[in-house]
């Protein structure tokens, strides 16, 4: 369900992950010594778009709940269905993920319990649904980009994942999506794109390349498998590629303690 138009480009004021960071990426050596194997935070539900072209909108959920759980903020489930309402414009035909993290600074993102099914209109959000999303947003200087046809394009996602970030990107989906026995996911490069996220650790993947846990927005119907060396990718999770990362169209990185703190649960600093 993500859609991928000039529109996604049209956040140029957010700024590059080097730029915000000051930063420069790890080396690829110095990353595939500290990929210690996936560690799921599973206090984090895997969220379930059901039917809907909604994969944006849910991939956008799970990347700021897990961003608050690393953090240690209040455990709150979002609404993925209250996101994609927000950006889809009435229609159910996916999504840009470029209005979708526009919208979470903006507007933040509800509880599921406002917006617990199916996506409504936007006028049919209640004001109740908006007053509470007021409390979930990501703010401003949590938010950057890292450019997929960067040369550092890995480098700069593994080191940010390694930095305790999260990262929010589509993929090239394929109509097998599927985990291998492995929960590796294989690189079809087909044109259907569909949004992800990943920050839970990082892997070495058989070929010796870096691989990225992350997760999927099909519930546990999906992925899973059992790594090399004994490491559990649990059902609605898999491990993306750097092939994936390097033909994603947008790649977004939600910043470590980067909720906002008008939340009263949220800490009050950054430490």
């Amino acid at each position: 369900g993500a859609l991928h138009t000039p529109k996604d480009h049209k956040l140029r004021s957010v700024p590059t992950w080097s730029n915000l960071t000051q930063t420069a990426p790890l080396t690829r050596s110095q990353i595939l010594t500290m990929a210690k194997g996936p560690r799921y935070r599973l206090q984090v539900p895997f969220l379930n778009q059901s039917v809907q072209g909604s994969c944006v909108g849910y991939g956008t959920a799970g990347a700021f709940m897990l961003v608050r759980c690393k953090s240690g903020e209040s455990n709150i489930l979002l609404s993925g269905s209250f996101q994609y309402t927000m950006i889809n414009g009435g229609l159910d035909n996916g999504a840009n993920s470029g209005d979708s993290v526009a919208s979470l600074i903006a507007n933040g993102i509800a509880p599921i319990s406002y917006v617990p099914g199916r996506p409504l209109a936007p006028a049919g959000v209640s004001q109740a649904a908006m007053a509470a999303a007021a409390h979930y947003k990501l703010r401003a200087d949590g938010l950057s980009q890292i450019m997929p046809d960067s040369a550092t394009v890995i480098e700069e996602c593994a080191t940010a994942v390694i930095m305790g970030d999260v990262l929010l990107f589509d993929v090239e989906a394929g109509n097998n999506y599927n985990t291998n026995s492995q929960g590796i996911i294989t690189y079809l490069g087909s044109n259907t794109n569909h949004e992800q996220h990943a920050g839970e650790g990082l892997v070495v993947l058989p070929d010796g390349r870096i691989g990225f846990p992350g997760r999927n927005t099909w519930d546990v119907t999906w992925g899973g498998g059992r790594m090399a060396d004994g490491a559990i990718i649990p059902n609605g999770a898999g491990i993306f590629t750097e092939d994936h990362l390097r033909s994603s169209n947008s790649i977004w990185v939600l910043k470590y303690a980067a909720g906002d703190l008008t939340d009263p649960l949220n800490p009050s600093s950054l430490a």
